[in-house]
């Protein structure tokens, strides 16, 4: 299952992600642009996506991922922690810091 620690993981090789708070859960963010946060239910993980690939997510695998009434709207998509596979997390993880980042951080990131 993926934890919280597995989140940080993930998150560890994507420069300029800080933890912080949001809704009063663990947040990631870069350069204060929200890219994640750990859901009220704990068991879930709040994800900043495109509503394309959201709908594709949704249609591709919707016991890991799904959508609640608050975030029909915003580009968001929620995953299901204990569903969800490491390395699907990890690559929606990044798209969402691609998103997000400066061009000198995914620049920085392409050239490892």
């Amino acid at each position: 299952m993926v934890t919280l620690d597995v989140i940080r993981e993930l998150f560890a090789d994507l420069p300029g992600v800080e933890e912080g708070f949001s809704y009063g859960s663990r947040a990631f963010k870069v350069k204060k642009k929200l890219l994640a946060r750990i859901h009220q239910k704990e068991d879930a993980l709040v994800v900043k996506t495109d509503f394309d690939a959201r709908e594709k997510l949704l249609q591709a695998n919707s016991v890991a991922y799904y959508i609640t009434d608050p975030y029909t709207n915003p580009p968001a998509l929620l995953v299901r922690l204990p569903t969800v596979q490491r390395d699907e997390l990890h690559e929606l993880l990044i798209k969402a810091w691609r998103k997000e980042a400066p061009k000198r951080l995914v620049e920085e990131f392409d050239s490892k």
